[in-house]
């Protein structure tokens, strides 16, 4: 259970960047919401398939992340300040995005011709307002990234993968194992925004 649901949206979310044709070298992958469990899955497996992944955090965990695989870190003030802007200079081949709102709607502004943004979380917002420009001016593809409806076929073949191209070696580092009694002050961590990575919960 240290990947559970975080982890199996984080391979989905991979597996459509793949699908939708990045490649390692094509250009950086953004991941928003970096220390979470989906977002720090995710920069584990791009950096294992050998991306430059820059990592968005409003956390000071820059250490934490480059550890990860991340090749750049950036905190949310800077990646928001110019955010207004219809349309921004082209960063991202790829995005993956745990957090929605004016996070979303930047990194669509920043991704490159024809790149892919996969939107999975609503951590900041479930809320957008942008132009049409980044569709079609550039052809930037928007996919949603569900995990409670996949098809069984979609679910046997991402936790295949999680098994093998995108096994990973740092597991017990994004996770940690917590008792019952441990698990209020887990859940506060969680709504003060300083819990990374996943939480296991262990009943006997």
């Amino acid at each position: 259970m240290m990947l559970g649901t975080a982890g199996f949206t984080a391979g989905r979310c991979v597996e459509m960047l793949l699908l939708q044709g990045c490649v390692p070298g094509n250009g950086d992958i953004l991941v928003t919401g970096a220390t979470g469990g989906v977002g720090s899955i995710s920069v584990v497996i791009l950096a294992r398939l050998g991306f430059a992944v820059t990592a968005l955090t409003g956390k000071n965990e820059s250490t934490f992340l480059r550890d990860l695989g991340a090749h750049v870190v950036l905190s949310r003030g800077e990646f928001l300040r110019s955010s207004k802007k219809m349309l921004l200079p082209e960063k991202w081949a790829g995005v993956i995005d745990t957090l929605g709102g004016q996070y979303l709607e930047t990194a669509i502004k920043e991704t490159r011709y024809e790149g892919v943004v996969t939107s999975c979380g609503n951590a900041a917002s479930g809320d957008l307002a942008f132009s049409v420009y980044p569709f079609i001016i550039r052809g930037v593809r928007l996919i949603g990234i569900d995990s409670a409806r996949c098809s069984l076929e979609i679910r046997e073949r991402v936790w295949c993968r999680l098994a093998t191209d995108f096994k990973f070696s740092q597991l017990e580092e994004l996770a940690s194992v917590i008792s019952l009694e441990q698990l209020d002050g887990a859940i506060g961590s969680m709504l003060a925004g300083s819990l990374r990575g996943r939480v296991v919960i262990r009943l006997i």
